[in-house]
């Protein structure tokens, strides 16, 4: 039989179907949520039984299509399928912390990757019933009306999210955090952190948030919401300016006069 050839605009139908479906298991199982177990990796960084099965869940789906695809995950990854030509990019519950509390601003976090090149986004909130999606060169959308980035240039009034991961407390880089934290803060309007980065990516990619950062992130964390902001007009770089996708990254996001104004603001000796 001929091998189905597959464009861009399938694989992102495909990825909102699976966040769908994803995320109407989320919902389910949110009902009970004392039955869940839930298993600390590090101090105050928490995973459940549900990260696990919903990683899996969405992981089946993709491989049941795509067999020859790699799959990068927060629960099952390896950094060697980062070189991979075909790679989804996967985070099933971003925001476990707000998930296990029962508060809505979690989502699944969904991306593919082509030969080295962020492709299509979606980030979808099951309790929010938001979709944000994106396709390279075909438009960034929140259930299905078209979003832009923020236009505002100057740090005076701008609104930003900042997150501090398990890391800085890990390396000890708590104190050049809060220095960067409030370097920035004296500059800005303020912040805004919802409890998952993902969700407040989709918030500058909307134009509701001006920019975001944060000093340590994994490719799951942010596949998705750098192609959405970077369809919706932005841009996503890490503190040097960077823009691939790599483990152990620092990220920076929103339009490129306002990044070019808080990048000299940030000491880059804290890059995860």
């Amino acid at each position: 039989m001929p091998q189905t050839k597959y464009t861009n605009n399938h694989y992102l139908e495909i990825a909102k179907n699976i966040a769908i479906a994803a995320g109407a298991e989320l919902i389910h199982c949110r009902k009970d949520l004392a039955k869940l177990v839930i298993t600390e990796k590090s101090k105050n960084d928490f995973v459940s039984d549900v990260d696990h099965a919903i990683e899996h869940f969405i992981i089946e789906k993709i491989k049941s299509q795509f067999h020859h695809h790699a799959v990068l995950g927060e629960e099952t990854s390896s950094q060697t399928a980062l070189d991979s030509d075909y790679l989804w990019i996967i985070d099933p519950i971003d925001g476990t912390n707000n998930y296990l509390h029962g508060l809505p601003q979690y989502c699944i976090s969904i991306a593919l990757q082509i030969k080295g090149e962020l492709q299509l986004g979606v980030i979808y909130a099951p309790s929010l019933a938001q979709m944000y999606c994106a396709q390279k060169d075909h438009g960034a959308f929140l259930n299905d009306k078209a979003i832009f980035i923020s236009q505002r240039e100057t740090l005076s009034g701008a609104l930003c999210a900042a997150t501090i991961p398990p890391t800085c407390y890990k390396e000890k880089k708590l104190e050049n955090y809060c220095n960067n934290l409030q370097a920035i803060r004296s500059a800005i309007s303020g912040y805004r952190y919802s409890g998952s980065f993902a969700y407040d990516m989709a918030q500058v990619a909307t134009g509701v948030l001006d920019a975001c950062w944060s000093p340590y992130s994994q490719p799951w964390d942010i596949a998705a919401g750098m192609c959405i902001i970077r369809v919706a007009g932005g841009q996503a770089i890490d503190f040097e300016g960077k823009t691939n996708l790599a483990a152990h990254q620092s990220i920076l996001a929103g339009n490129q006069p306002l990044l070019a104004k808080l990048q000299p603001l940030i000491n880059k000796d804290h890059q995860g």
